[in-house]
């Protein structure tokens, strides 16, 4: 979950509806992340407006299932997750992975919190999956190993690391 908020007894929670939930202290267990997610009307951060968006919405689809060619929020597949999220913020992307791999300018100074990740996960540089990057070397995706939209690392040498073909901004 994504922790907004914090009381002495309570985590108020991101919930997939978009609303803040609230959950008991008692029954969490966290994990350092370090990851940013901005609150709706919250100030921008120094990742601009944009960035602060794109995660914003993206951690909205955490928990959907995985379906693949799904393109709605009771199901959709890496592309149409990448997609959707991409054209709340007004940037229209086509549905297909490879086709998204071609649109936008090559990351070639470091990834930055947003920017559209592709990977080659049959091999070779045949782009197969796509996500989006979130900072400290995780990315958030529709997976079929989580068979969810969930967040993934790619470290150098993790199994999506290995794969990654391109990034776009």
């Amino acid at each position: 979950v994504v922790v907004l908020e914090q009381s002495t007894t309570h985590y108020a929670i991101l919930m997939q509806d978009k609303l803040m939930g609230y959950i008991p202290k008692v029954f969490v267990e966290l994990i350092r992340e370090d990851i940013y997610v901005p609150r709706p009307g919250a100030p921008l951060g120094a990742l601009g407006p944009r960035a602060d968006h794109i995660v914003h919405e993206a951690f909205t689809y955490l928990g959907v299932p995985y379906v693949w060619a799904g393109n709605t929020r009771r199901g959709l597949d890496c592309s149409a997750f990448v997609k959707n999220v991409f054209r709340k913020i007004g940037i229209n992307l086509p549905r297909h992975s490879g086709d998204q791999a071609r649109i936008g300018s090559p990351v070639q100074d470091g990834l930055q919190t947003g920017d559209r990740l592709y990977f080659a996960m049959k091999g070779g540089r045949t782009v197969t999956h796509c996500g989006i990057y979130i900072g400290n070397s995780r990315f958030i995706h529709a997976s079929t190993n989580n068979r969810s939209v969930a967040v993934d690392t790619i470290a150098k040498g993790s199994h999506y690391g290995k794969r990654l073909v391109t990034a776009r901004r």
